[in-house]
C-alpha cells in the first residue's frame, strides 16, 4: 500500500491545490519528437487533484500533451506536461496536469481549497472510545 503525507496549504501565488506524496504505478505513453510511440512505466512522486509530478526517463517537451495510466486501477486520462523538472535519483521529474478535472483519479480525498493545517477544524479530534464490556459471543 502506498504512504501519503500531505503538505501545508499553499499560499494563492503557489499551486492552487494540496499536493500529496504518494507513490502510484503508472504508465505513460505519448509520441516521441522523431515520431514513433512511446510507452514508459513509472511512478508519481506528488499528486494533486490536478495532475501530479512523475519521474520520467522519456524526453518530453513543455506543453506536450501525454496519456497516463494508473496500473491499479487500469483508469487512463489525457494530460499536459506544465513543468520540466530538476532530475532526481537518476530521472528526470515532470509536472503534468490532467486535461479534464478528474478529482478521484488518485483514490485520495483532498482537503478542500480553503483547508489549513493551523485552522480550528484541523484541530478536532474525537478520540475513540472503547467500551467497558465487549458483548459476548453468540454461540
Amino acid at each position: 500500500m502506498s504512504s501519503f503525507i500531505l503538505k501545508p496549504t499553499a499560499t494563492p501565488q503557489q499551486k492552487r491545490r494540496q499536493r500529496t506524496f504518494l507513490r502510484v504505478a503508472i504508465r505513460i505513453s505519448g509520441t516521441k519528437a522523431a515520431g514513433p510511440e512511446f510507452h514508459e512505466f513509472t511512478h508519481t512522486v506528488v499528486v494533486n487533484a490536478n495532475g501530479g509530478l512523475v519521474a520520467l526517463q522519456e524526453p518530453v517537451q513543455f506543453k506536450q500533451s501525454l496519456k497516463m495510466k494508473n496500473i491499479e486501477t487500469q483508469e487512463e486520462i489525457l494530460c499536459t506536461v506544465v513543468h520540466l523538472g530538476k532530475e532526481a535519483h537518476g530521472l528526470p521529474q515532470i509536472a503534468l496536469e490532467f486535461n479534464e478535472p478528474a478529482p478521484s483519479f488518485w483514490k485520495v480525498s483532498f482537503p478542500p481549497l480553503d483547508w489549513s493545517p493551523t485552522g480550528p477544524e484541523s484541530k478536532r479530534f474525537t478520540p475513540f472510545q472503547v467500551p467497558d464490556k465487549f458483548p459476548a459471543k453468540k454461540k
